[in-house]
Formats: structure tokens, sequence, C-alpha cells
């Protein structure tokens, strides 16, 4: 099974004008922000080895070569190096429909816009993949995808932390004491000795969901085409979403059940309940009998 969607393009072929998709790609988009970030890493390096999302893949790595006896609980480590999200119940109808193989179909008309374009494409499994990647890494992904443009930015350039205020900043209850060793000539970090608290805040990163992020820094992560995502969410109607909880699940996630860490308690988060209601739709998604608001990208 693949996915529609229609694009407007430019004269001269350089980008994407705008968008227009029904509700199974933008339930799809949306599903992008429910990712954890350890299944993040595993899916892309999975379809592309030399992937790689900072210092996450560094970091699962890690977990990944970390011996079992140092976990307190059996089958912590597994949780961690596949974590599960709060949505995979909701997200279950879309991965049975991005498992279906298939390629990215054009064709193309011509308009009186001014020269523009427009395509018909139909996405399967790979398109997707590598819209995400490009989610991550580019401020135009839908351009760099359709138009086959390797446009990668520096994700670490503009971060910025003015959301948090003073009354935010930890106390002497909650800090983590980190004893960081630099080189005395150059300055320059060289190896860190942390306690056993700070590592399982590190490895417990690894299940935030992606939309989770964003959430903590205020819609200021790294990552300006997910931010954009995010916000987005809070300009679609309540009356698009199968139930208004759907709509807050996705602006404020809550972790599954189980997956909150002791120390994870620094971070401003919860857990979801044991026992959830029941959605008034299959996926929980993007109604589909309404109608379908345009996406631009």
């Amino acid at each position: 099974m693949s996915l529609s969607l229609k694009v407007m393009i430019n004269q001269e072929k350089t980008k994407v004008l705008f968008a227009e998709a029904n509700s199974d790609f933008i339930n799809v988009l949306l599903s992008f922000l429910t990712i954890p970030l350890g299944k993040l890493v595993t899916v892309l390096q999975k379809h592309n080895e030399s992937a790689a999302i900072g210092s996450l893949t560094t970091l699962y790595k890690g977990l990944s070569e970390l011996d079992s006896a140092h976990f307190s609980t059996l089958g912590a480590k597994e949780m961690l190096l596949n974590p599960r999200s709060s949505f995979r119940a909701e997200c279950r109808k879309l991965g049975l429909m991005l498992l279906a193989s298939g390629c990215c179909n054009t064709s193309s008309v011509k308009t009186e816009t001014q020269g523009a374009e427009m395509k018909s494409l139909s996405l399967g499994f790979h398109e997707i993949l590598e819209l995400l990647k490009l989610s991550l890494t580019s401020a135009t992904p839908l351009t760099d995808m359709i138009l086959q443009k390797n446009t990668v930015e520096n994700i670490q350039s503009g971060i910025r932390f003015n959301h948090i205020h003073q009354a935010d900043a930890a106390t002497e209850s909650n800090k983590i004491v980190l004893r960081a060793f630099l080189h005395k000539s150059t300055n320059k970090f060289l190896f860190a000795e942390a306690s056993d608290e700070l590592v399982e805040l590190l490895l417990s990163f690894l299940t935030l969901p992606l939309g989770g992020v964003v959430f903590l820094l205020g819609s200021n992560a790294p990552f300006k085409c997910i931010n954009n995502l995010y916000r987005s969410v809070y300009g679609i109607d309540d009356m698009y979403f199968s139930t208004s909880e759907t709509k807050n699940r996705l602006i404020n996630p809550k972790l599954p059940h189980g997956y909150l860490f002791k120390n994870q308690q620094l971070l401003p988060l919860s857990e979801e309940d044991l026992i959830k209601p029941k959605t008034t739709s299959a996926d929980g998604g993007i109604k589909p009998n309404l109608k379908e608001p345009k996406t631009e990208r």
C-alpha cells in the first residue's frame, strides 16, 4: 500500500511550493512525533548504515555493548534498546501500511500558475523513511526528497534555552554530580566520571518520543522541520482529530507505562495510565471523513 500526495513545484524545479495530502499522509507525518529516540536510531540505521543522529547513535551503540549484568532488572536493557511508543496502538495501522514495499511513482501536469508544475506522487516505505531522515537534517525535507537534493544543515546551530526559567533550575536535592576532566593546556574535554544516576538518565533519553523532545525544549529542538510539525498540531482544530485527547497526547506526550525512570523525574514528563480509554477510530489520528487540511512543507 502506498500514500498519495500532490505537490506544486516551481518553474525552476528548485523547491516544492505547497502540498495537498489526504488524512493517511498527515497521520504518518504526525506519527513522526511519537517515535522514541532509540527506535529512531534503529529504524534509520536498518535502512541506511551511515545514518547517524548526533551522539544518540553513539549512546545506543554503547548501550548495546553493555553487559546485561549491569542492569538491576531483567529485560531493562531490551526495553531501552527497543522502546515502545505510547501511541503504539494508534500507529499499528500505520505500521502495517508502511511495511509494504513501494516506489515513488510520479505523474506531472503543467498548470497556468506561472509555469509551476503539479506532480502526483505515490510514496512507499522507503520514501517515508527518507522523509523522516530529512525531517531531522533539513528545513525543506519534502523538497529534498522529491527533487533528490542533498541539503544537510548543521542541526546544532541556533539552539536556545531561553525558555528555561530560574525556577526550573536544579536544587541541591535533585542535582546529579558530574566530574569532568579537561586538558589543561587546550581546555578540551577529555572524559567524565559520572554516578549511576547520570548513566541511567542518559540511557533513558532513548525512550523519549521525538515530540517529547520538542515539548521539553519549548518547540525549539535542533530539528527545525520537526519543530514546525509540532507547532502545526496546535493549529489543527480539535474537530479533525478522533478525540481531543489525541491532540493533547501529541503536544504533551507521555511515556509508556513502566518507562519513567527514577532520575527521569528530573524532566517534566509523566507516564500514561495503565488502563487507557478507548478511542473512537481505528488509528486515533486525523478523521478521514472530514475535509482534509492542506499541508505546507
